[in-house]
């Protein structure tokens, strides 16, 4: 992609959608299992989406004339840009389908038939299930014969004209009328509910099915009655999503959230997709009724909402197709049979998600609900699940009586209502729910257990780089800290205090907390590089993050390069670092790695003069992260610890199979085997994952272990 480099920055948006190329390139890896290579094409689509969601709209807003006069050349430039790399994008998309996965998934026995190829047995059989179980669903739509009085640039937002619903596929239709033989048009909206893969007969061994669309399509006479069908064509709408609440205003601000959710999917049109094989007539009349934005018209070749192929991925009997199982591994340092606090109490414990089970940390929040001397559980939640056994242990808590306070972050984007409908459940069961900080995101990842043991009250926590979700544990590459480190502990419950409280920290022991000193250590630590590096013992900075996007870390690091620190990062996204530049960043090395698990742990190792330090946590190098959220970023201190986490870098930075590198142009070229031997870090991890595990349960099964006196009833 081409870029055009201010100040030796890459653009936000142009990087972002680099990233989504280089999912798109793991859907054209024939090394990749056929359906897995389905599910990447499913993933940029869905990553697309969210992003015309909201960022596409933003900068769509900042092109669009307002009371100050006409946008800025830049911002108007700006948005040519990334219109153009998205039309790209879909190029590539479409043809990823139609010349490369398609073909090869035919080859395997599995279809998708467009309707000149249904035999007459397929054909009656889809009518039947169309009458039986799709025509109840549907609700044709009458659309106005004639223009309306609305000044609005748009007919959409006139009475008489119905509002087309957000990413949504729909179907206009061209009709004639049966008394004059007028043009009329209607519209028909395909409803969620409905599957998007019409299964139909097919050999042995093989699947074929139709898509719902032309099902429909193929019935429009039934939906519209005495009228003659005379042209049709599908399109979906994309509206602007960005939520905005006075976070000020505490009373009310709950059901405000709720009343921007109902809006959400009412915004301006951000994107409008039509089927490429749509008239010129029923393009025109979608064109002035719901007037998208200059560029942001795309017409597709391949059916539209590739994301529904999330489907086709999952698709039962196929597993031949898909990665082989890799069931997460057990912790070798808590094993099911003991309890968690008398294991934290012997040391730290570092997990590895997903290649390590997340039950323990289910299970430290479940003893801890039903532990008699468990006194208090205080825990953040950003992206939760209801159903979860992290839920239910904070319900059942409360219900023993213990103080249980959740912070439930309500402003996770897109997952609102899902953590409103969690909050309220939590609040019956009797948790304190607080519902995050006003003008902040709560975005740490803490659990805090405080526990009377029989010397003294402890605090116990586990600490994480990702979200308490048992899911997303499993397809999440993430990390998590337990422990009972004292110092590590008050930090901790001083910052539950300042969530839930009027408390204001004066400082901190040893955590790293945004937005109040997480930014400036962060940059004291890269300064502390430069200082100390000598052409004999050089500064080293290795950092593992989802984004670098904040100006003042980038030109710190772009001065730390300068002073002579070799800088390695691994950034899985956004980078608007431009690294090999002569004189600025020729020491900077950048890489991404997008394979099997979605790369999301942080980790920071400062080489500090031959002492390293290494952190882990929830914070991106994102302004928003360092400046705008509530954060956690925390040492790991025990030195077993440190070392496996410098043997993981290790393997993110040796790998040579899923790894990319940033040029100085802001192009992404895989990284080569410099010694033929192919390396790939997320497959090493799990090896060492169930080595360890493997290794564990033998030594269990080979020792005596007597009891020991706190093993006594708690």
């Amino acid at each position: 992609m081409g870029w055009k480099i201010k100040d030796y920055m890459f653009d936000r948006e142009l990087s972002w959608l680099d990233f989504n190329l280089r999912v798109l390139e793991e859907a054209r890896d024939p090394n990749n299992p056929l359906l897995e290579r389905v599910r990447f094409l499913a993933i940029t689509d869905s990553n697309l989406d969210e992003f015309c969601m909201v960022r596409v709209d933003r900068a769509q807003r900042e092109a669009l004339p307002d009371v100050h006069g006409p946008p800025s050349l830049a911002a108007t430039e700006r948005i040519q840009e990334i219109h153009d790399a998205i039309h790209a994008m879909v190029e590539d998309q479409a043809a990823t389908w139609r010349e490369v996965l398609e073909p090869a998934l035919a080859e395997q026995g599995i279809e998708i038939l467009p309707p000149p190829r249904w035999s007459t047995a397929q054909r009656e059989a889809l009518d039947d299930r169309f009458h039986t179980n799709i025509f109840p669903l549907l609700t044709p739509l009458a659309l106005p014969t004639q223009a309306s009085p609305c000044t609005d640039r748009s007919l959409e937002g006139c009475v008489d004209w119905p509002r087309v619903a957000h990413q949504t596929l729909t179907l206009l239709v061209a009709l004639e009328a049966p008394q004059d033989g007028g043009r009329r048009h209607g519209l028909v909206q395909l409803v969620g509910s409905l599957p998007r893969f019409m299964p139909m007969a097919s050999p042995e061994g093989a699947w074929c099915a139709a898509l719902l669309e032309e099902v429909v399509r193929a019935n429009l006479g039934s939906l519209f009655e005495g009228h003659r069908v005379v042209d049709s064509a599908a399109f979906r709408l994309t509206r602007g999503a960005d939520l905005a609440v006075d976070e000020e205003l505490d009373a009310g601000f709950l059901e405000a959230m709720q009343e921007m959710l109902l809006d959400r999917g009412e915004g301006r049109t951000v994107r409008l997709e039509l089927e490429q094989g749509a008239s010129p007539e029923l393009r025109d009349f979608l064109l002035d009724w719901l007037a998208p934005t200059p560029g942001a018209l795309f017409l597709r070749d391949v059916p539209l909402g590739l994301r529904a192929w999330f489907g086709l991925a999952d698709l039962p009997g196929f597993d031949g197709l898909r990665f082989p199982p890799q069931p997460p591994q057990a912790v070798p340092e808590l094993p099911a049979s003991e309890s968690v606090f008398d294991v934290i109490r012997e040391g730290d414990v570092l997990l590895q998600h997903p290649y390590q089970d997340f039950e323990p940390v289910a299970r430290f929040l479940q003893q801890a609900a039903d532990d008699p001397r468990v006194l208090a559980i205080k825990q953040t939640m950003y992206r939760g699940t209801p159903d979860s056994s992290v839920a239910g242990a904070l319900e059942r808590a409360a219900t023993n009586g213990k103080q249980v306070t959740a912070l439930v972050e309500v402003k996770a984007r897109f997952d609102e209502s899902n953590n409103i409908h969690w909050a309220r459940r939590l609040e019956r069961a009797g948790v304190q729910v607080i519902y995050g900080v006003a003008n902040l995101k709560t975005h740490c990842k803490t659990a805090l257990v405080v526990r009377r043991d029989p010397d003294r009250i402890r605090r116990y926590f586990h600490l994480g780089t990702g979200n308490y979700n048992e899911k997303t544990a499993r397809i999440y590459s993430d990390l998590g800290l337990m422990s009972c480190d004292d110092a590590l502990g008050s930090d901790l419950s001083a910052v539950f205090n300042a969530l839930s409280g009027w408390s204001q920290p004066a400082g901190w022991n040893k955590l790293l907390v945004g937005p109040t000193d997480l930014k400036p250590r962060i940059l004291s630590f890269i300064e502390r590089e430069a200082q100390k590096s000598t052409p004999e013992n050089p500064g080293h900075i290795r950092a593992k993050i989802n984004a670098l996007i904040d100006r003042d870390v980038i030109k710190a690091l772009y001065k730390a390069s300068c002073a002579g620190v070799r800088i390695d990062l691994n950034v899985r996204g956004i980078c608007c670092l431009q690294p090999g530049v002569p004189g600025v960043s020729e020491n900077i090395r950048v890489i991404s790695i997008v394979g099997r698990y979605l790369e999301h742990a942080r980790i920071f190792w400062f080489h500090n003069g031959g002492q390293p330090q290494v952190y882990l946590g929830s914070a991106d190098w994102m302004t928003r992260n360092l400046e705008r959220r509530v954060e956690v970023v925390f040492p790991v201190q025990s030195e077993p610890l440190r070392l496996e986490l410098e043997r993981i870098l290790d393997a993110y930075f040796s790998d040579n199979v899923k790894a990319r590198e940033l040029g100085e142009d802001g192009g992404w070229s895989r990284v080569q085997p410099g010694d033929g031997k192919p390396f790939e870090a997320q497959a090493w991890l799990y090896r060492r994952a169930r080595k360890r595990a493997r290794e564990a349960e033998e030594r269990r099964a080979r020792e005596f272990r007597p009891r020991k006196s706190g093993d006594e009833k708690r």
